[in-house]
């Protein structure tokens, strides 16, 4: 967005009493598809480095999302290892119990 101000969707946005009107943005997701943040660039001006690194802002957001992906991977392993423990000991208790 070159210029939020003659945009009707961003006249509410308080980023624009700050006189950010340059926006340019990416949605950093969780795997369940919930929006955690935005990776982005605001500037009061029009930002044509911004611009010119848009595709290195992009591929920005796909590692952070590709890191979120893998933190809740790593999240259900711990858990899964939890339970294994867990089904572990019980079955053992059971064994000693026979």
């Amino acid at each position: 967005m070159p210029d939020a101000a003659i945009d009707p969707l961003w006249a509410e946005n308080p980023d624009m009493e700050l006189g950010m009107s340059f926006y340019l943005g990416y949605p950093l997701v969780w795997p369940d598809g919930e929006v955690f943040g935005t990776i982005c660039v605001l500037d009061s001006r029009d930002n044509q480095k911004a611009i010119a690194y848009q595709d290195l802002i992009f591929q920005f957001k796909k590692v952070i999302d590709t890191d979120l992906k893998m933190l809740v991977e790593i999240d259900m392993r711990k858990q899964t290892q939890k339970d294994l423990q867990r089904a572990h000991t019980e079955l053992e208790k059971r064994v000693e119990s026979a």
